[in-house]
């Protein structure tokens, strides 16, 4: 077994585990009876009043994450990327793409 293969199934296992810590996080916890009588507007509503920073934080992960794939993918400016990601859109970085 090569050192890809060991690092595929390393990165499959955490993966796995971490799903399943989620998944059971969420199931005992009692999220889902409070929100049972939510609409969807609602709970976007409750997530942006009390949980703006988390969602501050998502974006920019995303962003960057976005930054990375088009930083390998073609060879662009990691910096250039990221901030042209975050102060605009992720969608932005179709405009770098590079013309072959």
């Amino acid at each position: 077994m090569n050192q890809f293969n060991m690092d595929r199934i390393f990165s499959n296992t955490l993966l796995m585990i971490s799903g399943i810590i989620l998944i059971y996080g969420s199931v005992f916890s009692n999220i889902f009876e409070l929100l049972v009588h939510w609409d969807l507007k609602s709970i976007i509503d409750y997530t942006m009043m009390y949980y703006f920073d988390f969602v501050i934080i998502g974006y920019i992960f995303i962003c960057l994450q976005f930054a990375g794939y088009f930083e390998l993918k073609y060879q662009q400016d990691y910096l250039t990327c990221s901030i042209m990601s975050i102060l605009l859109t992720p969608l932005s970085l179709l405009l770098l793409k590079k013309n072959d």
